[in-house]
């Protein structure tokens, strides 16, 4: 489990087999793909801390998906990886977007797990939630937008009811998290074409997971992608909300393994 002093990244590279890259969500870590471990008996399995995260570095600014994406293809280049599956969650969805619009040739299979998409109206009660986190941070610090703000807000409600072992592991993860996005002054363009409209452009197999139980959003954007993305299927679990890595190990795992299985045979 190195540290890439290159890119300033800490990874996990276990198994053999195609690779398959593990992104996480935004305040997460590695440890969030700690229950798909089982997959490297079958792949050789990749999960690293995104910068700000983690054991990784923590630059002042560079958070924009294109900054996250070349991060992405930088650990690819020092793995000699040429091609890999990829797999990502929430921000690592839209991560692996960007991956498959900027550079398809570097893309196998795509994954999406309740994921973000840029270009997509999100409702006021996510654009509040975000906009009250990042005052928060500013102002009282990142632990305090967590804990008071963040954590409290829908993409974590039924996970902290239902399933609190998994919402204290969760809080436990975000122990490493800089807040480093809620603190980059950074000013970044605007797509010239969001990625909602160029969901029909994307060629590689595609798989969207979501959890029926994540709020609105998600499951809106999980059905867009499965609608939009050519030949997509999608999956969405009971019982499941924002995290179905952690909430619904098994399950997640018989899907990611069925669908990988199913890629690479060309079946």
């Amino acid at each position: 489990m190195p540290l890439a002093e290159s890119l300033g990244v800490f990874y996990v590279d276990e198994g053999g087999g195609p690779p398959v890259i593990l992104l996480h969500g935004l305040g997460l870590d590695h440890t969030a793909w700690r229950e798909q471990s089982v997959l490297a008996e079958e792949f050789r399995l990749i999960s690293y801390d995104a910068r700000g995260c983690g054991a990784s570095t923590v630059p002042a600014t560079g958070y924009d998906y294109p900054d996250l994406a070349d991060e992405l293809t930088g650990l690819m280049d020092l793995l000699e990886i040429e091609r890999a599956h990829l797999v990502g969650h929430s921000r690592g969805g839209g991560v692996i977007m960007t991956q498959a619009f900027a550079r398809p040739e570097r893309v196998a299979s795509l994954v999406f797990v309740d994921t973000v998409l840029r270009g997509f109206p999100w409702s006021d009660e996510f654009t509040s939630l975000m906009r009250a986190a990042a005052a928060e941070a500013r102002s009282r610090g990142v632990r305090a937008a967590f804990d008071d703000v963040w954590s409290h807000g829908a993409l974590f409600s039924w996970v902290r009811e239902h399933n609190p072992q998994v919402f204290e592991r969760l809080v436990g993860m975000s122990r490493g998290w800089s807040g480093a996005e809620w603190l980059d002054e950074g000013r970044y363009p605007k797509q010239e074409v969001s990625d909602l409209d160029r969901l029909a452009e994307i060629c590689a197999p595609t798989f969207v997971l979501s959890g029926q139980q994540d709020m609105h959003d998600f499951v809106e954007i999980a059905n867009m992608l499965a609608y939009w993305i050519p030949g997509a299927l999608q999956k969405s679990l009971q019982g499941v909300g924002h995290f179905p890595m952690l909430e619904n190990p098994y399950e997640t795992n018989l899907y990611l393994r069925g669908f990988l299985r199913r890629v690479i045979s060309g079946k």
